[in-house]
């Protein structure tokens, strides 16, 4: 069950399979037999999910993959979802392997040490990184207006998705990066605006008309734009509003992931013209006050071991694999006590990356005190 803000941005994926399934086992996981269905991998994930919360007598788990794309024509990740029920000792774990080959297990998913993770052989060996950022992650702008509040900035001509030339207040226009703006180390230049209307969520818009003309106009003319937006998060607040805007959002500097692709890369973001960059809501950042905080957070987030303990808590194969949720389990500050200052200017090295300041041992020392310490949010970041 999703409540609130999750619930309203679609993080809901309901689907009638799961709810047959656990139904057949409320009524048959007690009795001797073997249950087999064909459905996603994702809702076969959701049922392990689900097994701590329940008492069903079942082992032998196991997602057997199909090529739904050639079987069915259904672009999909799908499976036969296999267990035996009437079983005398619960598991609460899935062997995935594909239905060619079934005795050949790829990996095992499930509840290991009381957490649910994506490889539980992986997790054993990177489970001590499992705890709780002390760094709040959060999402970009979500403003489900792309066609206006998006701009295209080319030859120093800025223009909408509509093809319009768009000429409004400068202290309302952001540089944007989005999800294919962060595949690298650091961010290359950007190529859009993003036009904001608040600086925290809720707050009044009717100010633009006087602060801001040109672009209460602009706004005004396309209204019915803003109107269309069907997510019901905008019912009730003012018009023009957007989410995913806060204090955070003004940091200058920003480390920044991508929450849809594969692979992990996180990316750091500077101002630009002295002036924070905005992200959209398919990314996730944590935000800092000076360079050198940022800097090191970066680094540390794309060592060997933070890589390879998201690997063992990651489903690659979810429609957005990098969550707020996932992101904060990853505990920094006993990720920092790997690193060194060699293993630091390897990883620069290895991605060409000139650091713009020198960083020394104290340097270091004093960055993971600053990730041990309760107060680290107001340490490393602006308060929020």
């Amino acid at each position: 069950m999703l409540n609130g803000i999750d619930a309203l941005t679609g993080k809901s994926n309901f689907d009638i399979s799961e709810s047959i399934i656990l139904r057949l086992l409320d009524l048959f996981s007690s009795y001797r037999g073997t249950l087999a269905m064909l459905c996603k991998t994702a809702i076969a994930r959701n049922i392990v999910q689900i097994f701590r919360e329940k008492n069903y007598r079942v082992a032998s788990l196991r997602a057997l993959k199909i090529d739904a794309p050639s079987e069915f024509g259904a672009a999909v990740d799908a499976c036969l979802f296999v267990m035996e029920l009437g079983a005398a000792n619960a598991e609460r774990i899935c062997r995935v392997a594909s239905l060619e080959n079934p005795a050949n297990v790829m990996r095992v998913y499930g509840w290991s040490q009381d957490k649910f993770v994506s490889d539980v052989n992986r997790y054993l060996k990177n489970c001590e990184l499992d705890g709780e950022s002390p760094l709040v992650w959060r999402q970009g702008i979500k403003h489900d207006g792309a066609s206006v509040m998006e701009l295209n900035v080319e030859n120093e001509e800025t223009r909408n998705g509509l093809g319009d030339v768009v000429q409004v207040e400068e202290e309302n226009l952001y540089w944007l990066f989005k999800s294919s703006d962060l595949r690298t180390f650091n961010a290359g230049p950007p190529t859009k605006k993003i036009i904001v209307t608040q600086t925290r969520i809720g707050q009044s818009t009717a100010h633009l008309k006087t602060t801001a003309p040109k672009l209460w106009r602009y706004l005004q003319k396309h209204a019915e734009q803003f109107e269309k937006r069907k997510s019901s998060i905008y019912r009730s607040k003012p018009r023009f509003s957007i989410f995913g805007i806060g204090d955070y959002s003004f940091t200058l500097y920003k480390v920044a992931i991508s929450g849809f692709y594969k692979e992990p890369n996180f990316t750091l973001v500077g101002p630009i013209d002295n002036r924070p960059v905005m992200l959209d809501d398919t990314c996730y950042f944590v935000g800092f006050a000076n360079y050198r905080d940022a800097l090191l957070t970066a680094t540390l987030l794309n060592s060997e071991p933070v890589k390879e303990f998201l690997s063992a808590i990651v489903f690659t194969d979810s429609k957005r694999p990098y969550t707020k949720e996932i992101l904060m389990r990853i505990d920094l500050a006993r990720a920092a006590e790997l690193l060194s200052l060699e293993m630091l200017s390897d990883f620069w090295k290895r991605v060409g990356y000139q650091p713009q300041t020198v960083v020394t041992e104290s340097d270091l020392a004093d960055f993971k005190n600053k990730l041990s310490s309760p107060k680290v949010t107001h340490q490393l970041q602006l308060a929020i």
